[in-house]
């Protein structure tokens, strides 16, 4: 697939497009609408997609490092092993999106909604997702390493396996003792002060 120059998918509708494998570095897809748009193995690094409706899109292994993102719709996309890493993620919605095995490495996705979705063996490590919803989400086998959880919804999320050693769980929300000891913490993450655990001693803010 050819490269896109800036602005081309701005405007038009794109429902169902195939752009597999299309190169849309720092390409402008303000407001582009890309419900069950097939970008798989696209290169995204960099675009501007402040929001863009791709719901339902198949994102798998697609590169979208370094892209602006705010506010995009990604409901129920496939993100499956995504490169997502240092992206600009703010406000965006994530609800039931296929996201296994994706890197969010210092992704920054404040106040997103993963409602439902599926973060299984997903790189969150050192990402901001301060005052996210990730109620109901999976989180199975994730690592989540010095992420900043501050303010996160975690009701019903699965943390079976997941590594939090450093992250920030200080004013968490929906957080139980059960899916703290379903992970892996050490002292050095943080829970909320309410929150004490017996079979777990992390440090508390």
């Amino acid at each position: 697939m050819a490269g896109f120059s800036s602005g081309v998918l701005a405007r038009p509708p794109c429902t169902g497009a195939n752009l597999t494998g299309a190169t849309l570095t720092d390409a402008d897809l303000t407001g582009a609408y890309l419900s069950r748009a097939d970008l798989s193995g696209a290169n995204l690094s960099r675009a501007y997609l402040p929001g863009a409706k791709l719901t339902g899109a198949n994102l798998d292994q697609a590169n979208v490092t370094r892209a602006w993102v705010f506010q995009a719709d990604f409901t129920d996309a496939d993100l499956r092993v995504a490169n997502l890493n240092d992206a600009q993620l703010v406000g965006s919605n994530l609800s039931r999106a296929n996201l296994r095995g994706a890197n969010l490495r210092r992704a920054w996705v404040l106040q997103a909604d993963f409602t439902d979705a599926d973060l299984r063996n997903a790189n969150l490590n050192d990402a901001h997702l301060s005052g996210s919803n990730l109620s109901r989400a999976t989180l199975s086998r994730a690592t989540l390493s010095r992420a900043d959880l501050r303010l996160v919804n975690l009701t019903g999320a699965s943390l079976d396996g997941a590594n939090a050693t450093g992250a920030i769980l200080d004013r968490a929300t929906g957080l139980t003792c059960d899916q703290v000891r379903a992970a892996k913490t050490d002292k050095t993450t943080y829970l909320p002060v309410a929150l004490v655990c017996k079979a777990n001693s992390p440090n508390r803010r």
